[in-house]
C-alpha cells in the first residue's frame, strides 16, 4: 500500500515542504509519483528511512553525513563514534544533543507504540462553531469559550463537548484551517453570529487519546487507513470531552482491493455550451472534500502538475481534457481512466472559482471517492489548441550513433536519469507506456507502444543525442548511462504534461535487448 504525501506527512511527522525537499537532495524519494496528478506516494518502508534522517539530523549531523550513512551502512557506527567524541569533548555545552544522540540510538530498538483505531459507522453529530487560520490551539480554547458565554446569555444550554475540526492535509505550517465550536445540545437564538455545523454521516476511523497524544493520534489515523485500504474523504475531527479524554476521528471509505470494474464512462457526449466557463483557470488546491477550500490558504501547497486548464470555445478537446456543461471531461493514466467529473462554480471573495469533482485512481481502480480540485479563473479569452501547446525544433540534420543501434525494451520510468535504481525504483513493465525503442541505421526509428501500438517513420525518427516525433512535435534528448555495471539508455517522456502543462519531462528507462 502507497501513501500520499500528505498522509504520510502526518505518520511521521515531517512536513510535505520537508519531504519535498529530502527529495531534491537525495536523501528520500518517494517511490511513486503520478504523472497526472503530481500526487507523491511513499512506501511503510520509507517510515524506517525518514525516522533515521530525522533522528541524524537531530543529533547535529550534516545532510551530506547522513546520506553517507544512508548510502554506506558500514560507515554508521564510525561516524556515531566521531560525533560521540566531539560532544564528549564539549560535554557542557552540548550534553543535551549528547544525550538526544543516546535516546535515538535506543530508540531505534524499540518498536513504536501502537493506538488503538477503530474504523466504524460515524454517529450525527451538529455544532455550533466559528472558523478561522490560528497559529496556537490557545486561540481556538478562547474561540470556543466566547460560544460558551455567548450560548449562556441568551440562555441556551451549553453543557455540549468542545469540537475541533482541521482542515489541514499536511503537518506543520505556521497556520492552521481551524473550526471550533460547542456540540449543540438545543435551539440556537435568532441571528447567532456563529455557525451551525453537521459532521459528514460517513464511517470513520477512530483512537481515542489524551491530550498530549493528538500528534500521535493523526499520525495512526493515517496509518491505519493505508493499511486496512481506506481512502480519507473529510477533515480531522477532535471531540474533547468533559474527562480531558479525546476523540479524534477522520472520516473514511473503505475501498475494494479487488475491484475489476474500470467504471470508464463515454466521453461522446452531446455539447451544451456555457460561455462564461470559456478561459484559463488556474489549479489553486487539490483537496478530500469541497468544506475543506479556504480562498488564500491552500492545503495542496507547492507543486501542481497539471498547474493550469483551459477551457476551450465549444468544448474542442486538447490534451487530456474536453468540457461540456456542467462536466469536466477526462481520458488519463495508462490504461487510460475515462471520466464524466461534475463541476460547480461559486464566486468567493471576489473570485470566481471552479470546484471539480475528479474521478482518479482510488476512484476507477478501488471505487473511491473523487477528490475535489479547485481552480480560479483568471480570463475569458477565447484560447486556440494551437497556441497553448509547445513545439520543439524538429529538423535536424541527420548525425549517425552507432553505439545507439538495435532494439531497447523499457523497463522504468523516473523524474530524473540520477534516480533510477533497478533494486529499488523500478515500476511494473505492464504499466509502462512505452514498450520498446528500435534505432536502425540512417535516422529509422520504431517505437512500439504497451498496447502493442507501432510507429515508424514519418511518426518517428533519430539523429545523435534526439528520439524526433514529428507526430507529437517534439524532440526527446536521450542518453545512454550505466547503472551497477548495466547500461542503460534514458529518453525523455514528453506528454502532454510538457506539450500542454508546461512540466519538464520524465525519462523512460530501456536495456538493450540481446
Amino acid at each position: 500500500m502507497l501513501y500520499r504525501i500528505g498522509e504520510f506527512s502526518r505518520i511521521c511527522r515531517v512536513s510535505v515542504d520537508t519531504l519535498r525537499y529530502y527529495d531534491q537532495e537525495g536523501l528520500l524519494s518517494p517511490a511513486q509519483v503520478d504523472r497526472y496528478t503530481g500526487y507523491r506516494y511513499y512506501r511503510v518502508e520509507d517510515l524506517k528511512r525518514i525516522h533515521r534522517i530525522r533522528a541524524l539530523k537531530e543529533s547535529g549531523l550534516s545532510l551530506e553525513q547522513i546520506r553517507q550513512m544512508l548510502e554506506h551502512p558500514g560507515s554508521t557506527e564510525e561516524l556515531l563514534s566521531v560525533k560521540k567524541r566531539e560532544l564528549e569533548g564539549t560535554i557542557t555545552a552540548l550534553r543535551r544533543t549528547l544525550l538526544q544522540l543516546e535516546s535515538i540510538q535506543y530508540a531505534w530498538q524499540e518498536e513504536e507504540t501502537m493506538l488503538q483505531v477503530l474504523i466504524k459507522e460515524a454517529a450525527p453529530l451538529k455544532a455550533v462553531t466559528f472558523r478561522r487560520l490560528v497559529g496556537s490551539r490557545e486561540e481556538i480554547f478562547t474561540g470556543v469559550e466566547r460560544i460558551r458565554q455567548y450560548l449562556g446569555r441568551h440562555g441556551c444550554k451549553a453543557d455540549g463537548s468542545m469540537i475541533v475540526v482541521n482542515y489541514e492535509t499536511g503537518f506543520g505550517g505556521k497556520e492552521q484551517d481551524i473550526r471550533g465550536g460547542i456540540v449543540l445540545s438545543g435551539q440556537l437564538p435568532r441571528d447567532c453570529p456563529y455557525d451551525q455545523w453537521t459532521a459528514p454521516l460517513e464511517s470513520a476511523a477512530t483512537v481515542i487519546v489524551g491530550p498530549e497524544q493528538l500528534a500521535e493520534a493523526y499520525s495512526a489515523l493515517c496509518r491505519t487507513a493505508g493499511e486496512q485500504q481506506c481512502q480519507i474523504i473529510g477533515p480531522f475531527i477532535e471531540q474533547w470531552y468533559d474527562d480531558t479524554t479525546v476523540e479524534v476521528s477522520v472520516p473514511v471509505c473503505r475501498l475494494e482491493e479487488d475491484f475489476d470494474d474500470s467504471r470508464n464512462e463515454d466521453l461522446n457526449i452531446p455539447f451544451e455550451d456555457d460561455p462564461d466557463m470559456v478561459g484559463r483557470w488556474k489549479m489553486v488546491d487539490q483537496i478530500p472534500c469541497m468544506e475543506a477550500f479556504c480562498p488564500g490558504h491552500p492545503k495542496a501547497k507547492g507543486f501542481f502538475a497539471i498547474p493550469e486548464i483551459y477551457f476551450l470555445p465549444h468544448g474542442e478537446k486538447y490534451w487530456i481534457f474536453g468540457w461540456s456543461k456542467g462536466v469536466l471531461l477526462t481520458r488519463m493514466g495508462y490504461p487510460k481512466q475515462t471520466s464524466r467529473n461534475q463541476y460547480t462554480v461559486k464566486e468567493l471573495e471576489g473570485q470566481r472559482y471552479l470546484f471539480v469533482e475528479m474521478k482518479l485512481e482510488d476512484y476507477h481502480r478501488y471505487g473511491g471517492r473523487p477528490e475535489i480540485w479547485v481552480l480560479r479563473q483568471m480570463d475569458h479569452r477565447a484560447y486556440s489548441k494551437a497556441e497553448i501547446r509547445r513545439i520543439d525544433r524538429l529538423d535536424r540534420p541527420f548525425e549517425e550513433d552507432p553505439q545507439i543501434l538495435g532494439l531497447w525494451e523499457a523497463c522504468a520510468c523516473v523524474r530524473r536519469p540520477g534516480e533510477f535504481d533497478p533494486d529499488r525504483l523500478r515500476l511494473d513493465e505492464g504499466s509502462l507506456f512505452w514498450k520498446a525503442v528500435e534505432f536502425n541505421p540512417d535516422g529509422d526509428c520504431r517505437v512500439i507502444y504497451g498496447d502493442g501500438t507501432k510507429y515508424r517513420k514519418p511518426d518517428y525518427a533519430w539523429t545523435k543525442g534526439w528520439v524526433l516525433a514529428p507526430i507529437s512535435g517534439t524532440a526527446q534528448a536521450y542518453e545512454r548511462r550505466r547503472v551497477k555495471g548495466a547500461e542503460y539508455l534514458f529518453v525523455q517522456w514528453k506528454s502532454g504534461d510538457y506539450i500542454y502543462g508546461g512540466r519538464e519531462p520524465d525519462y523512460y528507462v530501456f536495456r538493450r535487448r540481446d
